[in-house]
């Protein structure tokens, strides 16, 4: 039950973050966003090959973690909007 309730959150999240910045994508130039994308592109790779170091007694899932993961869909549901908006100019 708990799982559900953790998904049901990030993808809410997801889809608000989504619609509001696929609306502001329209408004910024397709080449600012195609050079702000290639960005994030790049940023994405550089932590992705850093990796992650796991800590002593990090335990999943963390206790009152909400926020957090409302957060987190929040970004990456902005994050599609974005590439969405760059798709489409």
């Amino acid at each position: 039950m708990q799982c559900e309730a953790h998904s049901t959150l990030f993808a809410a999240a997801g889809v608000v973050g989504a619609y509001l910045r696929s609306s502001l994508g329209k408004l910024i130039d397709g080449r600012h966003l195609l050079v702000l994308f290639a960005l994030l592109m790049l940023t994405i790779a550089v932590l992705v090959l850093r990796g992650k170091r796991l800590q002593e007694g990090a335990a999943y899932p963390h206790r009152n973690m909400f926020p957090r993961l409302g957060a987190a869909g929040l970004g990456a549901g902005a994050l599609a909007g974005f590439s969405a908006s760059v798709v489409v100019f």
